[in-house]
């Protein structure tokens, strides 16, 4: 389980959309990954080694990311499945007038685990509710608490690039504070000796890829946390830990057979959510 673990820093959807298995088509935004895993460790700060192709990397999962903005608020949701593992993360993230609240849930093949993060009634904190111990687990937050989703948002808008936050872990369910910082010379997948002007006027060429930029969440230890290449509001490919396993985009196309030659197993419904004191 050690791929499943080092991914759950990322941060479940209600138990009708945890048995969704194809992309939503009223999604304003939706983002699809293959992970990976590399002969070597990956360098963090360049765009290339997490984003480029490579014939002997190794499939290991996947993820799907989606936003849709209502009437009601912003609604984030990430889906990590790793077949060979019969596991899958689901988190969802409401961010509303109300305040912002989180779930987390976890499935395997010998147990489960729900995390319910809302805000308290008193105190302008936040209060957890765990699930899939031998007793539930209650904690509380401070009020300056960011959830990881939404701290992507941040990152994706331009609106922190650098600076430290204290982020929601799901995985350990403590906060802890990390450093955001644009790392390295914005790059691009395309090769240098291909001048972008000279992309852009040949005619019956693609389009010219967007510069990409890097950003790295660090934490106080100086290990990372994770890393990102954007492009615009966009990312690209992602990291989480050091070591070999990446993120890469692809295709929705592609999302959707690998999804296919790998159905997911029932999962069992979580307990329902008590969130009474």
């Amino acid at each position: 389980m050690r791929t499943l673990t080092t991914l759950l820093l990322l941060g479940g959807l209600t138990a009708a959309a945890a048995r969704q298995t194809a992309p939503a088509e009223d999604a304003v935004r939706e983002e699809f990954f293959v992970l990976e895993t590399v002969p070597e460790d990956l360098d963090p700060h360049s765009a290339e080694s997490l984003e480029a192709p490579r014939a002997e990397a190794r499939a290991v999962g996947l993820v799907a990311w989606r936003r849709r903005d209502d009437a009601d608020g912003t609604l984030l949701e990430q889906d990590v499945r790793f077949p060979e593992e019969e596991a899958r993360v689901l988190h969802i993230e409401r961010h509303a007038q109300a305040g912002p609240t989180l779930v987390w849930r976890e499935w395997r093949p010998d147990r489960g685990r729900t995390v319910i993060v809302e805000p308290a009634e008193q105190g302008g904190g936040f209060r957890v509710l765990e699930w899939g111990q031998e007793e539930p687990l209650r904690a509380e937050l401070e009020a300056d608490t960011v959830f990881p989703l939404s701290l992507l948002e941040r990152i994706r808008a331009g609106d922190l690039a650098a600076g430290s936050v204290r982020v929601y872990d799901p995985l350990s369910g403590r906060a802890e504070p990390l450093t955001v910082r644009e790392v390295g010379p914005a790059a691009t997948a395309r090769p240098a000796a291909a001048p972008v002007e000279a992309v852009e006027a040949a005619a019956g060429e693609e389009p010219a890829p967007a510069p990409r930029r890097v950003v790295e969440l660090v934490r106080e230890d100086g290990s990372l946390a994770g890393a990102y290449v954007l492009a615009g509001d966009g990312v690209r490919a992602f990291q989480v830990q050091a070591g070999r396993l990446r993120a890469r985009r692809i295709e929705p196309a592609e999302y959707r057979r690998r999804l296919d030659e790998h159905p997911p197993a029932p999962a069992e419904e979580p307990p329902p959510a008590d969130t009474r004191d």
